[in-house]
Formats: C-alpha cells, sequence, structure tokens
C-alpha cells in the first residue's frame, strides 16, 4: 500500500459517525494504524556542540535524541549516557551548560491536522489512547537552537 492509499483508507474510517458499530478488515485497520504512526511518530534530533580545535573551527554530535513532544530521550554517541527529560529546554539546559551547541531534527514535522476537528485521526486512531504534543513552535521561552523548523 502506498502512503497516500493508507490515508484515504484512514480518512474514510474517520467518518464513520459517532456511536456507529462497524468492523474494519485487517487492511483497513492496517492503513489507520500506518497513518496514525506517520503522523504522530517522535522526531529525531542530533545537538552538537562547536568548538575549537588546532585546526580551526569543528563539531562533534554529543547527544541523539527523541522528541515525543511531551518528554525528551537522548543517549550519547558512545551509549554511555542516556536521559530522559521533560522537554527540549531541559535537554538544552543540561548538556549544553557553558557549550556552544546546536539540534538538527533529522525529521520532518508529522501532517497537521485542524485542531478544531475532534474526530481527526489524531484523536480517533489507536482507541485514542496517545495525544499529540506537537508544534510548529520552538520550546516555551525556548532557545533558537532548540526551535524545530
Amino acid at each position: 500500500m502506498t502512503t497516500e492509499q493508507d490515508l484515504e483508507i484512514a480518512q474514510w474510517i474517520d467518518q464513520t459517525p459517532p456511536g456507529q458499530i462497524v468492523t474494519y478488515n485487517r487492511h483497513q485497520v492496517g492503513a489507520l494504524m500506518r497513518t496514525w504512526v506517520k503522523q504522530n511518530s517522535p522526531r529525531r534530533f542530533a545537538m552538537y556542540e562547536y568548538h575549537d580545535d588546532q585546526y580551526g573551527l569543528d563539531a562533534e554530535v554529543i547527544a541523539w535524541g527523541l522528541d515525543f513532544g511531551d518528554r525528551v530521550i537522548t543517549q550519547s554517541p558512545d551509549h554511555r549516557t542516556r536521559g530522559w527529560f521533560s522537554s527540549l529546554d531541559s535537554v538544552h539546559f543540561v548538556l549544553a551548560y557553558g557549550k556552544d551547541v546546536e539540534f538538527v531534527w533529522i525529521d520532518d514535522l508529522p501532517v497537521e491536522e485542524s485542531p478544531d476537528d475532534e474526530r481527526s485521526l489524531r484523536g480517533r486512531a489507536a482507541l485514542g489512547c496517545l495525544e499529540d504534543g506537537y508544534s510548529t513552535a520552538g520550546p516555551a521561552g525556548g532557545h533558537p537552537a532548540a526551535e524545530r523548523p
């Protein structure tokens, strides 16, 4: 199945009137889940530090991470250090203290839906058990380096 075919099936399921009992087949539920996962997956990032050495300006990755919107998980490239944070501000405060760092986003923002559409895929997929916290704005009071594109 293509992403477009999955999205078409997921939107068809999303159009089901509330309270109407409908049985979906494996193919249809799979399309709904693939669509939901693509729209709600955590965003991957790396945090890197600039520094001067004998050859001039250089940089190195100091952490890889997953941003779930309401929490952030990081890991050092050598796999020795892991961190669980409440926000990108916290990651920046702890890992960047006294360093010249920047974030690079690996993934694009998920497809956004109208916030007033209570029956959106985001709200109904996976029985509504997860909620999206993505925003196009940077973290509250955020650091320019941590802002999302």
